[in-house]
């Protein structure tokens, strides 16, 4: 995960399509999300990472479910339609950090708003 630190995956949901290396459901775990659903849609490719790749995917890959994860070997499609139908709303990085930007944006404004009304009371 390139940008480790940067975004905050404590307590929610997320969703990985097409990570079968378990790399990113690995890093991500370690993250404290809520739940974290990883779609694979070969086998082979889970089972070949397992036995070659120990280093990449640890040991999320030895169960497909664990306390905070599941690992569902299907077409994405199908889930991605699931989720419609459940009425899940998925976000993309960018929707997320635009989302922050506007409640710092917010925060500041409020923040200046404080300040002032400060200053005001020390002029009286």
């Amino acid at each position: 995960m390139m940008g480790r630190g940067k975004e905050d995956y404590t307590g929610k949901d997320v969703l990985i399509l097409g990570g079968g290396d378990g790399g990113i459901l690995c890093e991500i775990v370690k993250l404290k999300p809520k739940m974290v659903t990883m779609v694979e849609i070969d086998q082979m490719v889970i089972d070949g990472c397992k036995k070659y790749m120990r280093k990449t995917c640890g040991d999320v890959l030895d169960n497909l479910k664990g306390d905070c994860y599941q690992v569902l070997v299907e077409d994405c499609i199908s889930v991605l339609e699931r989720y419609a139908k459940e009425g899940r709303e998925l976000k993309k990085k960018k929707e997320r950090k635009k989302e922050r930007k506007k409640e710092r944006k917010k925060e500041r404004k409020k923040e200046r708003k404080k300040e002032k009304k400060r200053r005001r009371r020390e002029r009286v």
